[in-house]
């Protein structure tokens, strides 16, 4: 994938315009479009303001992350927002989701009988942890 496709697809991937990534990284929106558009290639500067602005490192811009699904790609940018804390308590409801799903789905079952499955296990966990 081109650099500046590349840009574009992860700004949108965050829900930002042309003009808020320009603004948020103190870069010009006609440069935002022309790299965009493979008309100029940033210096690595402001690749880095860029970068800075969309909250990746360099690095992260150019790791190959192609083998991962758009949701997939989608969810990590939205986990890197969260704090440690917020973090883990996605990835506890994740694993808590894996854990009961089976248990409760079934051809018959109403589709709010999961979920109120699972915030039931949910209130459980959570008063034995406060016990513990």
């Amino acid at each position: 994938m081109q650099l500046g496709q590349k840009l574009k697809e992860i700004r949108k991937q965050l829900g930002l315009s042309g003009n808020q990534l320009a603004k948020l990284s103190g870069i010009g929106q006609s440069t935002i479009s022309d790299i965009e558009n493979q008309k100029i290639s940033p210096s690595i500067d402001t690749l880095e303001r860029i970068c800075d602005a969309l909250g990746i490192s360099l690095s992260e811009f150019f790791a190959d992350q192609s083998e991962l699904p758009p949701d997939i790609l989608q969810l990590v940018e939205a986990a890197k927002k969260l704090t440690p804390k917020e973090r883990q308590k996605i990835t506890e409801l994740i694993q808590t989701t894996l854990e009961v799903r089976p248990q409760y789905i079934s051809a018959s079952s109403p589709k709010g009988e999961l979920r109120y499955k699972m915030v039931e296990h949910l209130s459980e966990s959570s008063d034995a942890n406060k016990k513990a």
